[in-house]
């Protein structure tokens, strides 16, 4: 049989045979009964290389031995996410999800102190959150966040081993007692407190600003 290979998880090529031996101009049409090739490899046989062997020839004229051949089943290669979300979709992300866009952003008011990620990928494939087990399509275990800055890695390892990693950096703001501004603004164009902004002022929508002079 000749050497094959395939896909893992694709149906098997067509299993040929070569010959060699034949005398006096004769070749494989002067077979009563010519040679047939199979493999018990089947689609979802792991990735490895498997026997392919012949049997069946007939022949008056000849005898025939039979040499194996090997079909070589080829690991896939999908290590990337078709699916991502937080909190089941209730947290946005910044861009949204795309399978080749591998840095994210998300922010969250100080009274969220945990989140899940759910996230999709190839049955073939395997994924970890922050070092730990993450279940396909699933949401994870609580990731707890403290104030501030907060990042969530998702590796995806493929088949044959190839990986990509996936970053999440997740804000969550100030409590509202520990949201401050400064007190100067003078806006006359100095480039010295030209603009003012209260930091995380913006997770906390039902708020009341008042700027007075003294």
């Amino acid at each position: 049989p000749d050497n094959q290979s395939r896909a893992y998880g694709t149906a098997n090529p067509q299993l040929t045979v070569t010959y060699s031996g034949f005398v006096n101009g004769d070749d494989a049409s002067k077979l009563s009964i010519a040679a047939t090739a199979s493999t018990a490899a089947a689609a979802n046989t792991p990735p490895g290389t498997y026997l392919i062997t012949v049997t069946g020839a007939a022949s008056q004229n000849y005898t025939f031995s039979y040499v194996p051949g090997t079909l070589t089943i080829i690991p896939l290669t999908d290590a990337g996410l078709s699916g991502l979300v937080v909190n089941q979709g209730r947290v946005s992300l910044s861009p949204d999800f795309s399978p080749g866009v591998y840095s994210y952003s998300a922010t969250v008011e100080n009274q969220v102190d945990r989140v899940n990620i759910t996230a999709r990928f190839a049955s073939t494939a395997t994924a970890q959150i922050n070092g730990g087990g993450l279940t396909n399509n699933s949401p994870s275990n609580d990731i707890f966040l403290h104030s501030g800055n907060n990042t969530i890695n998702i590796t995806v390892t493929a088949q044959d081993g190839s990986q990509h990693t996936y970053a999440i950096s997740i804000y969550r703001g100030l409590p509202a007692s520990s949201i401050t501004a400064t007190n100067i603004l003078s806006p006359n164009g100095d480039g010295k407190n030209d603009t003012w902004q209260v930091k995380d002022i913006n997770l906390y929508p039902d708020n009341t600003v008042s700027v007075y002079d003294r």
